[in-house]
């Protein structure tokens, strides 16, 4: 791919106003060093310890695109790289604790593949196929406030001993880290405005703990679905979702799921 197409795709991407927001140039360093003054706000005695982890000259998150050559067209898979910036440290200091928490709130997380083949064993999958559904831009599309209450409800049945600062200021933290959405393209500044940016060492800690909740308060997602008697497997639209308290189709199910 030329750099010509590269750019063209990831302005594309960036021109979602629904997701980014074009800001005025230094706006990024700005939130950086907004972000680093917050930080140092109302510490604990175990939060000053954490002061190490705030870079002391911050450059601010860089997105690229990784090219999906697998894919036809070539899309192109936008990520925010954060390293040296404001939150980067900090935030992966902190999701390491969180990520012991996966699976508390519903038992259906799989660490690996082997764990997945563990938990089939025993299925009787005759007249039966294992099907997989993606979920198109999860990140950008989880829902905060939801994940924040996640987060929370995760700490809160947390040992003090298992955190590195008392709850109220890592939940604090992490609410701070998320909500640092500013970032560079080509010399430009932006924000993401909704959901998790692809990049960041908290994202995917936490969108696990948004879909545990969803699965959890909506609907019971089943990944081995019937065939039909011609041995097809079913069309998404037409498949069944199991809804707690409503016979919902798969798709009725799927247009609620994508107002999350």
């Amino acid at each position: 791919m030329n750099k010509h197409d590269y750019n063209n795709k990831m302005l594309d991407i960036l021109s979602d106003t629904k997701t980014y927001e074009m800001k005025p140039c230094g706006y990024a360093k700005s939130e950086g060093d907004k972000f680093a003054v917050t930080a140092r706000k109302k510490k604990s005695k175990k939060g000053k310890k954490l002061l190490y982890l705030l870079e002391q000259a911050p450059k601010p998150p860089r997105m690229y695109g990784l090219p999906k050559i697998y894919k036809p067209g070539i899309p192109i898979h936008p990520i925010t790289s954060g390293v040296n910036s404001a939150s980067h440290n900090l935030a992966r200091y902190l999701a390491k604790p969180l990520s012991k928490t996966l699976e508390n709130i519903r038992g259906a997380h799989l660490w690996n593949p082997l764990d997945l083949i563990k938990r089939l064993q025993g299925i009787d999958f005759s007249g039966k196929k294992l099907a997989s559904y993606d979920i198109t831009s999860l990140f950008t599309r989880v829902s905060i406030c939801d994940t924040l209450k996640a987060v929370e409800r995760v700490v809160n049945n947390s040992n003090n001993e298992d955190l590195p600062v008392p709850k109220s200021d890592y939940l604090r933290l992490i609410s701070l880290c998320v909500g640092y959405g500013a970032f560079t393209f080509n010399k430009k500044d932006y924000r993401q405005h909704p959901g998790l940016a692809m990049g960041s060492p908290f994202s995917a800690v936490l969108a696990d703990l948004y879909l545990e909740v969803f699965e959890t308060k909506e609907y019971m997602i089943f990944l081995v679905v019937l065939i039909d008697e011609h041995n097809h497997l079913p069309d998404w639209d037409n498949a069944v979702v199991l809804s707690k308290g409503s016979n919902k189709t798969e798709k009725d199910s799927r247009s609620s799921f994508h107002k999350c």
